[in-house]
């Protein structure tokens, strides 16, 4: 269950937040997976 805020927050694809970081797509999937207050949101068809 995700909270009220979380439920706010603007989601990004990884190609927009790697364009506006400058990180590459698989290093933002590294901290996806190694820190918990990252949470992805997967397209149909895209499981991960």
């Amino acid at each position: 269950m995700c909270s009220p805020m979380t439920d706010l927050a603007p989601k990004y694809s990884i190609k927009i937040v790697a364009q506006r970081t400058g990180l590459s797509p698989p290093a933002i999937r590294v901290w996806e997976q190694g820190f918990a207050t990252i949470h992805p949101e997967r397209s149909p068809g895209n499981p991960g």
